[in-house]
């Protein structure tokens, strides 16, 4: 039976029992409290966690039913169960549920395809009641005006065709937004707009600057890396918000790779080797030889942290710089799995000002030393002229992530 069907017999029986109203109300009452629990809105469905979906799965699991058996109450968990079955799982219920599709359930998937927008059993289960009921005829009104009947499917391309239909209507981002019922703070407004970035010229994209920014920083990468690439591409460095080069270089420190972000090695080298060049001139308090020899490998830095009294940490990949103004000549290098631990120790002991370097000079092993493979200590001992410098320049260019 369709479930359109035995949603019609749910408002026939409500519609009987408001007829009782003036005669029963507190009845009334009841009945439409136990129809609202038993039949919940699409979007309450759709808002709702896990827990009703994992109880129906394990009841499959255990034999107590079958798929095809699902009440209609079961069938609003249609997304969440999608989301937890095994792929051997997912062929039978999605077979099963497109057989009893309905309405109801394109509603509910809108809404939970969004906030779970990279839920690949999800979408795919959208798309299938899109197409069960596309091939009604007549068309059924829940399709009217809505993005998906617009744009089609599969849902992968429901991004790209829905920033041409905001080009092509003269909608700006709010305006398509209200139009078509698209939830903001969710993964697919974040895709979505990324997508528009991605295609925007630089006009455009410098009046979005915080919109991207805000973007960035949790986005993925998938979607973030052709609307960062677009934006580095057509803005030039100096008309760069700074706030929004900081997110860049934070996102970039926060990934495995060189760059996983995509932007042209170029532009990458003059961000880092600027912004950080800024930074280390701060930080090193007047003190040339270290500012000049920070500055000469910025652009391998992937961040700087400042840490206490004076101590900044420099990340180079492969190590992690230690360094503090008052020692004027000299630093010391971190094997990058060893700085994690040793960081570790110096938070849990409240962060102690004398901590640094956490070994006598017996535990450490000077860059000349290191670079020719003589010792493989934990800690390296950097300088910054003549010999030193330049085998403290070759440690720490190795690109190593």
């Amino acid at each position: 039976m369709e479930t359109d069907a035995e949603e019609e017999q749910v408002k026939e029986q409500a519609e009987k029992e408001e007829k009782l109203s003036s005669f029963e109300p507190r009845h009334l009452n009841r009945v439409m409290e136990s129809i609202y629990t038993r039949f919940k809105l699409p979007r309450e469905a759709a808002l709702s966690d896990n827990a009703a979906a994992s109880q129906i799965l394990s009841d499959v699991r255990e034999g107590v039913m079958t798929f095809g058996e699902l009440t209609f109450s079961d069938m609003d968990q249609a997304y969440h169960l999608a989301s937890l079955c095994s792929d051997d799982e997912y062929v039978d219920f999605r077979r099963a549920f497109t057989d009893r599709a309905a309405s109801r359930h394109f509603r509910a998937g809108w809404i939970y395809c969004q906030i779970n927008a990279g839920d690949r059993n999800a979408t795919a289960l959208f798309e299938a009641v899109y197409e069960k009921l596309k091939a009604k005829r007549p068309s059924p009104p829940v399709l009217e005006g809505t993005l998906a009947a617009r744009t089609g499917m599969p849902w992968n391309l429901i991004y790209e065709r829905a920033v041409e239909i905001m080009r092509i209507d003269k909608l700006s981002l709010d305006a398509l937004c209200d139009k078509y019922d698209i939830l903001p703070n969710t993964p697919f407004y974040s895709n979505l707009m990324l997508v528009y970035l991605s295609k925007c010229g630089r006009d455009e994209l410098k009046g979005n600057e915080g919109l991207l920014g805000e973007l960035i920083a949790a986005s993925e990468l998938e979607f973030l890396r052709p609307a960062v690439r677009n934006y580095t591409s057509q803005v030039a460095y100096e008309e760069m918000s700074g706030d929004i080069i900081n997110i860049i270089l934070a996102r970039l420190s926060a990934e495995r790779g060189e760059n996983p972000l995509g932007i042209s090695p170029k532009t990458l080298q003059i961000m880092r080797q600027r912004r950080y060049k800024e930074v280390l001139d701060e930080l090193t308090s007047g003190n040339r030889e270290k500012a000049d020899f920070y500055s000469k490998i910025s652009g391998n830095i992937r961040k700087v942290e400042f840490l206490d009294k004076g101590f900044f940490a420099v990340d180079f990949g492969s190590y992690a710089v230690i360094d503090n103004p008052d020692w004027k000549d000299r630093a010391y290098a971190f094997k990058k799995e060893y700085f994690t631990e040793i960081f570790r120790k110096w938070e849990e002991t409240g962060r102690p000002e004398n901590f640094w370097p956490p070994a006598g000079e017996g535990g450490i092993q000077y860059a000349r030393d290191a670079v020719l493979g003589l010792s493989d200590a934990d800690i390296v001992r950097i300088g910054f002229t003549g010999f030193d410098s330049l085998y403290a320049r070759d440690l720490l260019s190795k690109k190593t992530f």
